[in-house]
């Protein structure tokens, strides 16, 4: 398998990383809303897509249909069955399957605005959610993690995923 860039496969598109016989792969907007799904996986575990696969082991699996494991505790980090649902979408096999960029923005803040409104009012800023800080300047540095109404640490997922805001995009 030849990807055209190296050290992006994993979050390349399989029709990308392995195009029809005779055709130029080339960038789309499914393809590109594939590459978001890998993304809100990447958040959503902390970990790169297929993480501990070689870049082509990686590209391989994609092109089979593979796609990243969810955590079996996704739900309590606020990623809830709809979302997942969305996720999978985006990541279709087929691109004329895949939402388009207004589906997965309509969706996501559909599914993210009650959790939005629910966060901690403790949660200071993006800087919590760097798991080693040692190379950020002090201010920059990661606080004390959130707490939840029970006193509990909340994971920073709960806070980062559902009000992922995509309405830039």
């Amino acid at each position: 398998m030849a990807s055209p860039a190296v050290g992006n496969s994993r979050w390349l598109a399989p029709e990308i990383i392995n195009p029809p016989s005779g055709v130029i792969p080339t960038v789309s907007k499914a393809a590109d809303i594939f590459a978001f799904g890998m993304v809100v996986a990447e958040v959503l575990t902390d970990k790169l897509p297929f993480e501990g696969s070689s870049d082509s082991g990686a590209a391989y699996r994609i092109s089979k249909g593979e796609r990243p494991e969810l955590p079996q505790n996704a739900e309590d980090m606020g990623f809830t069955t709809q979302m997942r649902a969305l996720l999978q979408r985006c990541w279709d096999q087929n691109p004329m399957e895949r939402p388009t960029i207004d589906e997965v923005v309509t969706t996501w803040k559909g599914l993210g605005e009650k959790e939005c409104v629910q966060r901690t009012p403790n949660h200071r800023n993006h800087a919590e959610f760097v798991a080693d800080g040692e190379d950020l300047p002090s201010e920059s540095r990661p606080t004390s993690p959130s707490i939840d109404t029970a006193g509990q640490p909340v994971p920073p997922s709960k806070h980062l995923l559902p009000c992922l805001d995509v309405a830039s995009l």
